[in-house]
């Protein structure tokens, strides 16, 4: 390491992050975006103070990257990466603020998170990884980015109110809520806008009792994490249907409330 005039250090790549030291961030070039399962475009021109981007293989962990690369996931954290190679080096004055890295530890600048983690979950450093880590009361690990980064410790919201308007998120247990304050009074961070999709291939695939694996393929195929209704009314039509565990239903409904998919319509044999 050493120390430029204004206390600004420059430490080479597989050093560890020192307190203080971070890279003044300028303009970056942007790469072209990757197929799925694909590899990326080439990347941008760099700006001042910037790096130029690099097309490389798509990857969610850094092991999956060649030696000297790893698994860039950019600025929020994104579930996908791109693996090329780390900055060579980063540094720090007053200056720059401390980041919280992809890997949810504290890092004294953004292009040192980025140099050691792959990436920015966010500006300021991490309070926590999970729960466990907020030692008050009533407070839980709220992650702004995504679900395996660093948060910070927030306290639940006690009521969130009427909701004139549903607004289904994705909850990080992969539960979907009403909307994201229920989800925050229920101490989880967001996964993304809109419901939940869980593949399963049967009812212990789902995260909760209250969900079952449903599916119009049939009673074998793969189906999707669903909410078992929690009343079914009387058809004014007779609508039987036979369930997949050989028991006769007054209607779909009603399997459903039990966590049964539908094998046929009508009564069973």
């Amino acid at each position: 390491m050493r120390c430029l005039w204004g206390f600004i250090c420059v430490f080479a790549l597989g050093a560890m992050p020192l307190p203080g030291c971070s890279e003044p961030v300028g303009e970056r070039g942007t790469g072209g975006s990757a197929g799925v399962g694909g590899t990326a475009g080439g990347g941008g021109t760099a700006g001042e103070g910037g790096t130029g981007g690099g097309g490389g293989l798509l990857c969610t962990a850094h092991e999956q990257c060649a030696e000297e690369q790893h698994c860039a996931f950019g600025v929020g954290c994104n579930p996908v990466g791109v693996c090329k190679r780390p900055p060579p080096m980063c540094a720090s004055g007053p200056a720059f603020p401390s980041a919280c890295g992809c890997d949810g530890q504290t890092y004294s600048s953004v292009s040192c998170a980025t140099m050691f983690s792959g990436g920015v979950a966010f500006e300021g450093a991490c309070d926590c990884l999970d729960d466990v880590d907020c030692t008050v009361p009533d407070e839980y690990c709220y992650k702004t980015n995504g679900c395996r980064v660093g948060g910070l410790c927030t306290e639940k919201p006690t009521d969130c109110g009427i909701v004139p308007v549903p607004a289904p998120v994705c909850g990080c247990d992969d539960q979907t809520y009403e909307t994201a304050c229920l989800a925050a009074v229920n101490g989880v961070s967001i996964q993304r806008e809109g419901e939940c999709i869980v593949v399963c291939a049967d009812n212990e695939d789902c995260a909760s009792a209250a969900w079952y694996c449903d599916s119009e393929e049939g009673c074998d195929s793969k189906g999707v994490c669903t909410p078992k209704p929690v009343r079914c009314g009387i058809p004014p039509v007779p609508s039987h249907v036979c369930g997949c565990d050989g028991t006769t239903y007054e209607s779909a409904c009603f399997a459903a409330m039990e966590g049964v998919r539908v094998a046929s319509d009508g009564l069973c044999p």
